[in-house]
């Protein structure tokens, strides 16, 4: 289950109003598409460009456009990140970001639950249907600026500092007027660690299982959105940067997949997969929903 990353869920249920889906100190920063010698050879930028071909290129691609190997196996397609301009000639999506959106928003953010989010979302339609603008100013300020559900966050895999160096790196590959990227000196550049679980009993009522198994399905779809990054049924979408997970439940020990899906660096330090900071009882939901995927018997 090497590199098992979250990705796109099949229900986010969005508005039809607005719905804000996006994409996501050493100084660098750039007013123009950066591919210039200085700019690349910024030790930041190369070391943003190192994490970006780890982390970002199977779905961005290595020019950041979004055709990466697994970019047609999510939905939403990952985004353009070099959005410099409208075809009206207003400035794109990602050149109208701050450097700092982009690190908090998009590299650090924390999950919703769908269910969290819709709520704030109903209150901002209510708002803008009502016409009360004072109520709807609020509403939006409330709402999350939302990433494709493919992306999984990268708060918990990678140090603060890698993160403000894929900002550096992100920010050369469309044109900006954003200042430097600053990291500050006491920003961290380790990166977090978490122990390795105890895994739980797995002994309950068959009711029980089932119920916290099907709450694991809900979770592993629609909350991190596992699929956008593993195939785990057939006919259904799903991508391929982790394993196929279609066989989980006759190959996989369930100590052994709550232990890896809590904490991935800690049973292997270098795996891609990112850590998602999971409770406990999202850890045995999921570990329990992958136990039900087997492939149907061949006659």
């Amino acid at each position: 289950m090497e590199g098992m990353a979250m990705g796109s869920g099949h229900r986010f249920v969005l508005g039809c109003v607005v719905v804000f889906v996006v994409l996501f100190s050493l100084p660098i920063g750039c007013t123009s598409k950066t591919d210039n010698a200085e700019s690349q050879s910024n030790p930041l930028v190369m070391q943003g460009k190192e994490l970006f071909t780890d982390y970002c290129i199977h779905c961005h691609g290595p020019s950041g456009i979004g055709d990466g190997f697994n970019a047609g196996n999510v939905d939403p397609g990952p985004r353009d990140l070099t959005d410099s301009e409208t075809e009206d000639g207003e400035v794109g999506f990602m050149a109208s970001l701050t450097n700092e959106k982009i690190y908090h928003e998009i590299l650090s953010r924390d999950l919703l639950n769908p269910d969290e989010f819709e709520a704030l979302q109903e209150a901002y339609l209510d708002a803008v249907m009502m016409e009360d603008e004072e109520a709807a100013k609020v509403a939006e300020a409330k709402l999350p600026m939302l990433v494709p559900p493919a992306m999984p966050t990268f708060k918990y895999t990678l140090s603060d500092a890698e993160r403000w160096a894929l900002v550096a790196y992100v920010r050369t590959l469309h044109k900006n007027d954003a200042p430097p990227v600053d990291v500050p000196s006491t920003v961290s550049t380790v990166r977090p660690t978490f122990p390795k679980r105890q895994a739980p009993s797995w002994e309950m009522a068959e009711d029980e299982r089932i119920a916290i198994a099907e709450s694991g399905k809900f979770i592993f779809i629609d909350k991190f959105n596992c699929n956008g990054c593993h195939v785990y049924k057939t006919g259904e979408l799903g991508g391929v940067v982790g394993p196929d997970l279609r066989r989980s439940g006759e190959r996989l020990n369930l100590d052994w997949t709550y232990q890896w899906i809590s904490s991935p660096q800690a049973m292997k330090p270098d795996t891609k997969m990112p850590n998602l900071a999971l409770s406990e009882d999202e850890a045995k939901a999921i570990t329990l929903y992958l136990e039900t995927l087997k492939l149907p018997a061949t006659s």
